[in-house]
């Protein structure tokens, strides 16, 4: 395949499913002339202005919550016809607005919301918990009759392949959701910045010159635009939860296997000898919507039947916590410092838990290297003999995406494993990082880790670089749950020549293109102790940003 022939089968490929967006929930070209990666300013707000939502689907899309809309479409204050309507309308809007979706549904979503609603009439109830609600899923799950490309040239067309959906995309269903569309993501998920040569770049909806994260960029992107409440994402070095930092929503990462797996394409072939593995995860515009996807999958009996891998341990709804929390918090590893916005919304959030009576906060600071664990995630990404994320991009002979070129460069100096010896080496080092940090929660008798979810908030496209403050979670398979908290104020937040960024990250600080920018927390604790994230992470929520 030639240079030319890759762009023209990508350009063709964007051009089938732009034409799925009916014309009268088109933009005009002067109005989309307007808002692009060069622009400095928030879609948020816009999307009711254009005349392609009525008043109806704005008080749909913008006045609820996901369990409000769940309960009006019950007792049919609203049909599901309706809401899918008008959530596919704002998908639309947003797409066109930040480029973050992929696969329209739109077509097979209101036939879907129209059975739904016929069942509710004809039977007297629901099909179930998630009747009619609208759920976005990354690219990268499988839904028959779709491409799922992840972002390659060579992997269009790969719907002929894909003869049954995922496994998460079943259940969903089987609950009564409604998937409305695909979500938009960097080629080969690997990523930070959310790029790919079919579908172009996600942009982040709160300033469009900055990065939406990745490699779940279109789902975060799409979620603060409200064009979905509730996604789908996936979560190998921070894929979930970085989107979810830089834009501002709730993601988390579950343990690996705690949730459903099966069908998601991959970016390579799968090493089902590595103790990494990329995870499925929610993410949500509110915080509730996180332990109601965990709970309804977890406990729908047939769950396991659909993953072969799938821990069948059922979601615990009667958790009990200590009457006083011990947060474990890590204001900033010396390896990878913060910068200063990052660094005063950790101590502002500490300093506000801190006056809560039910947290105790505990200070670390012995602990594992956040550089050297991003040191070691590397190998295990780097590990496949044969490069097929590289050969997946040769196929097509597509260009490599400039994030990608700077994770390459930034990382050439860390060693590949090659031989057994390599990986026994890598294994051992993998496992005394996770015992260090058991070490301390068992030593500290905590309940939870505070620390930072990436050393910045959003950068400038293209600049995000390593992630070592989520991918440490990844190494050792510590369950992690991003919540936003704060924002950068260029007033408060000056730069500070004197800090030596940590090689692979960020390297810069701008008050004025970074204001105003969603800060964050990270909360992070054992493996297979999701609940207690989420049960500790309601409260802490709670505390940080509805007191």
């Amino acid at each position: 395949m030639s240079t030319g022939d890759w762009k023209q089968i990508a350009k063709a490929k964007k051009e089938s499913v732009d034409k799925l967006i009916p014309k009268e929930w088109r933009l005009p070209d002067d109005i989309k002339s307007k808002y692009n990666e060069t622009t400095p300013v928030s879609v948020i707000g816009l999307h009711k202005t254009f005349g392609i939502l009525n008043d109806k689907e704005v008080e749909i899309t913008e006045a609820y919550t996901a369990n409000e809309l769940l309960k009006h479409i019950a007792d049919k204050k609203f049909t599901s016809l309706e809401v899918a309507t008008a959530f596919c309308k704002r998908a639309a809007i947003s797409t066109q607005l930040t480029n973050c979706c992929t696969e329209l549904l739109f077509q097979e979503a209101l036939a879907r919301a129209k059975w739904l609603d016929e069942y509710l009439e004809e039977n007297g109830k629901t099909v179930g918990p998630l009747h009619g609600l609208p759920i976005s899923v990354k690219d990268a799950m499988n839904i028959k009759g779709f491409d799922s490309t992840i972002g390659y040239v060579s992997f269009i067309g790969n719907k002929k392949d894909i003869k049954e959906d995922a496994a998460l995309v079943k259940i969903l269903l089987e609950l009564g959701a409604v998937i409305h569309v695909k979500t938009n993501i960097p080629t080969t998920m690997m990523s930070a910045d959310s790029e790919n040569n079919i579908f172009g770049r996600t942009l982040n909806p709160l300033n469009l010159t900055l990065t939406a994260g990745g490699s779940s960029g279109g789902e975060a992107s799409l979620i603060k635009q409200r064009g979905s409440l509730v996604g789908i994402g996936t979560d190998i070095g921070g894929s979930a939860r970085i989107p979810s930092l830089c834009c501002g929503v709730y993601g988390f990462r579950t343990s690996n296997f705690r949730y459903p797996q099966e069908g998601k394409v991959l970016k390579s072939r799968n090493n089902y000898s590595s103790p990494v593995s990329a995870i499925v995860g929610p993410m949500a515009y509110d915080f509730e919507n996180l332990n109601q996807m965990m709970d309804l999958v977890l406990n729908y009996p047939k769950a396991s039947k659909y993953d072969p891998d799938l821990i069948a341990i059922p979601w615990n709804n009667n958790l009990s916590l200590p009457k006083k929390i011990r947060v474990g918090v890590i204001l900033e590893c010396g390896s990878v410092p913060l910068n200063p916005p990052m660094e005063r919304i950790i101590r502002d959030a500490v300093d506000k838990l801190s006056k809560s009576p039910l947290i105790e906060i505990v200070n670390l600071t012995d602990f594992p290297s956040f550089q050297y664990g991003w040191e070691l995630l590397h190998g295990y990404f780097t590990s496949d003999p044969k490069s097929e994320i590289i050969t997946n991009l040769t196929k097509s002979g597509e260009k490599m995406i400039k994030s990608l070129i700077f994770l390459v460069e930034a990382n050439n100096s860390f060693k590949t494993p090659k031989a057994f010896e390599d990986f026994y080496e890598l294994g051992e080092a993998r496992y005394q990082v996770k015992r260090h940090w058991l070490k301390i929660i068992n030593d500290m008798s905590l309940d939870i880790i505070l620390c930072p979810g990436a050393s910045h908030t959003a950068p400038k496209h293209d600049t995000f670089g390593n992630c070592p403050y989520t991918g440490m979670w990844n190494l050792v398979d510590f369950p992690s749950l991003i919540i936003p908290f704060g924002k950068v104020d260029k007033d408060i937040d000056l730069d500070d020549p004197s800090i030596k960024y940590c090689e692979g990250t960020l390297q810069t600080y701008d008050k004025d293109v970074h204001h105003g920018s969603p800060g964050h927390i990270q909360l992070v604790y054992r493996t297979l102790q999701d609940e207690n994230v989420l049960k500790v992470g309601e409260i802490i929520d709670r505390v940080l940003n509805k007191s």
